[in-house]
């Protein structure tokens, strides 16, 4: 507003200095545009100064609106709860974390480590068909969990005896089956199936297991019809 209320001065200042007699003409019509629009500036940078003030004034200090008290419901003691330590057995509204409530499964779940038939029976396979007098890693606790009918993920590095975890369960079933008194027939003790992303490996780890002498087959992309209706015959 400053800048304009100078160059009005300016404008009003030119006007006084130009003479009738120095024989130049005087373009009013453009003078009084030029202040017309000089005071519209004027006019809506004071609108403007008065709206600014007045936004200033409209929310007070003690007027302001707390977002987390008003929108959401919530309090100072709230607040106190969320950022309480995880290792607090109840919240403020007196229910129990959920992370502290006891465990119901059942210990034995927990320890499982096979059971004594199951690791009986893999251990024999490993001596017998392997050639090897016992396990590595957690081997013997995977396999006998999958003789047990559970289920189990198996992370090993490289060279962690990975393969052995379905290949020696593969010859236990008949004999666990053999204990338990079913699947007796010929056609009814099922196979094993390997699902490999390596069509390289499944090649080595079917001819390593034919050369102990145990049946394995491998299906893949690189096989005919004839040779995959032989295999699955």
């Amino acid at each position: 507003m400053d800048a304009a209320l100078s160059r009005l001065a300016q404008v009003e200042r030119r006007l006084k200095l130009v003479a009738p007699d120095a024989g130049q003409h005087l373009d009013v019509a453009a003078v009084l545009t030029s202040i017309s629009v000089l005071e519209t500036a004027i006019e809506g940078l004071e609108r403007s100064n008065d709206a600014r003030n007045q936004a200033g004034a409209a929310i007070l200090p003690s007027q302001r609106i707390d977002v987390a008290d008003d929108e959401f419901d919530m309090d100072s003691s709230d607040e106190a709860d969320l950022l309480r330590p995880t290792t607090s057995p109840v919240l403020g509204s007196g229910v129990k974390r959920k992370s502290e409530e006891p465990n119901t499964l059942p210990a034995k779940r927990l320890r499982s480590e096979g059971s004594p038939l199951a690791i009986s029976i893999a251990n024999k396979v490993l001596k017998d068909r392997f050639g090897m007098g016992a396990f590595r890693l957690k081997q013997q606790a995977a396999i006998a969990r999958l003789l047990d009918g559970e289920s189990c993920v198996v992370v090993f590095p490289t060279g962690g005896g990975k393969s052995l975890c379905y290949q020696v369960p593969a010859l236990c079933f008949r004999e666990m089956d053999r204990h338990a008194g079913i699947r007796q027939g010929d056609a009814e003790t099922g196979i094993t199936l390997v699902v490999s992303p390596l069509i390289t490996l499944m090649k080595d780890q079917v001819d390593a297991l034919k050369r102990r002498g145990i049946s394995a087959a491998v299906l893949d992309s690189t096989k005919s019809k004839e040779e995959y209706m032989e295999t699955v015959e």
